[in-house]
């Protein structure tokens, strides 16, 4: 990124975002909201994730190949963390691919260490879906080919594939094949998904976060106006107040509807100009966001959203061909 630090929050502007709220209620909980929040800056996370990935290297298994899982595709946060972690780790990989049910397939029976790059795990949604094996694609012992998919019997296949999936995940033993993530920081609730996975090592130095609602009592406020905050503050059970440097994550992850927009709440029809606390963003124009809308996703729907999303904005090329939103399956062959 340009600096080190790019989009501070500046706290005196925050204040004043605080106290333009028309409501008791609101300012208590915009006050909230900035007091708990935590700015990630680029040097910040970029010294994160070298220090969880020299512990890969640290710790990683002797004589094991070691394997990058690059999910998704090149627009997406784990492509970039990967080639930002790869000056530490890239003279051990000896193979890339698209997912963890490939890398056994490929090399089942071998000593397999998986590496898995991204910059956070909020929820731990995604991440656990990423960490579990695909039963229709993994290869499993005798092995029978599935009914036609007209025949009743195909329902049982599945069944018996996602079972036998399953037993064979709690099987596995870790020092033979296993996810190492190499993921700086992650939430309470991310870390809760993944700690009773068979195969999955986590580095020492991940910096642990709360969530919202476990720093802060929301349920002091009157339940009726905890329900206007889902409408207004986009506030539910499993948000974050955590942004960094290079993105704001969505919805389900952080209030980014607040980060980016900064709406004043409860004005009646008044006219209120959003005041950005984000320094390095300009001065939003008036805005019409409905005080009881839920914008689920903003960072999606506002063309001048700022901070933006460094990574989408990056092109990249392979040969001097664009391989920008190229998923890995088409860059790779398996």
């Amino acid at each position: 990124m340009p600096r080190d630090a790019n989009y501070e929050l500046n706290y005196r502007r925050a204040h004043s975002w605080v106290q333009s709220h028309c409501s008791t209620e609101s300012r208590e909980f915009a006050e909230d909201i900035i007091r708990n929040t935590i700015y990630v800056s680029f040097a910040d996370f970029h010294k994160e994730l070298r220090a969880a990935a020299h512990s890969f290297v640290k710790t990683m298994k002797k004589n094991s190949l070691v394997v990058l899982v690059l999910p998704f595709d090149t627009s997406k946060s784990n492509w970039w963390v990967s080639l930002l972690a790869y000056p530490i780790i890239g003279e051990f990989i000896y193979d890339i691919v698209p997912d963890i049910t490939t890398a056994y397939n490929m090399y089942r029976g071998e000593n397999v260490s998986l590496v898995l790059c991204d910059d956070c795990s909020y929820t731990g949604q995604q991440l656990t879906s990423i960490i579990h094996f695909n039963p229709m694609v993994l290869q499993v012992k005798n092995d029978k080919p599935p009914p036609a998919e007209t025949d009743p019997k195909w329902i049982d296949w599945k069944l018996d594939r996602e079972r036998r999936t399953q037993l064979l995940e709690r099987s596995i033993d870790r020092n033979k094949f296993s996810i190492n993530i190499i993921i700086p920081f992650m939430s309470t609730m991310a870390q809760q998904s993944i700690i009773n996975h068979p195969f999955v090592m986590v580095p020492r130095s991940i910096k642990i976060f709360q969530l919202f609602r476990e720093r802060v009592n929301v349920y002091a406020h009157n339940q009726n106006i905890v329900r206007e905050f889902n409408d207004t503050f986009q506030y539910h059970d499993n948000i974050s107040d955590v942004y960094f440097d290079h993105k704001i994550a969505d919805a389900l992850s952080t209030f980014n509807k607040i980060y980016y927009l900064a709406p004043v709440f409860n004005c009646g029809s008044e006219s209120i100009v959003p005041m950005t606390f984000i320094d390095n963003c300009p001065d939003k124009k008036p805005i019409q966001v409905p005080p009881h809308t839920n914008i689920f996703n903003v960072a999606t729907t506002i063309e001048d959203s700022c901070p933006k999303t460094f990574y989408k904005q990056i092109r990249y090329t392979l040969g001097g061909t664009s391989i920008t939103n190229k998923n890995i399956d088409s860059l790779f062959k398996f």
